[in-house]
């Protein structure tokens, strides 16, 4: 990652982990990543904070501790839902499941001062563009009436 940093140091731009759930992903437990920023100490490095994956690695709470853990680093949040099918993650459309999406982008914005920007993941099966399009709609509105709104946000 030093290398990618200085890459972004000297670009001005800002590197971003993305976090995946999983024995075998660095950064799936986040306290690796947390360490990782906290030794590489650079502002060119954020996380792209994946709240559905961090809430399959810890979905009785955990979530939550990681979320105030990474606060500092988070320059983008990537959101979706899941529910359990039996021991596995199964993906659903957008406050159909149990991510507590609201509860981790006030996290960040209480603790770090987080505006954005949210990036909507879409991992369902959907059977055609015009519905890809009705999906990203409805995620959209779930956003706009309740989730920024039970996390703190005006808009």
């Amino acid at each position: 990652m030093r290398g990618v940093v200085s890459m972004a140091e000297e670009t001005g731009l800002v590197a971003g982990y993305h976090n995946h759930s999983g024995k075998d992903n660095f950064g799936a437990p986040l306290w690796d990543l947390h360490r990782m920023y906290e030794t590489i100490g650079s502002i060119h490095l954020g996380s792209n904070f994946d709240v559905g994956h961090a809430t399959v690695e810890g979905a009785y709470g955990d979530w939550e501790i990681t979320a105030r853990l990474m606060a500092p680093w988070v320059r983008m949040a990537a959101v979706k839902d899941f529910v359990f099918d039996g021991n596995k993650p199964r993906w659903v459309p957008l406050g159909e499941g149990i991510v507590d999406t609201a509860g981790c982008l006030r996290i960040f914005r209480e603790q770090a001062g987080f505006a954005g920007p949210v990036s909507l993941h879409f991992e369902y099966e959907v059977r055609s563009h015009d519905q890809m399009l009705e999906e990203v709609a409805k995620a959209v509105k779930h956003m706009r009436e309740k989730v920024y709104r039970d996390a703190g946000y005006t808009c």
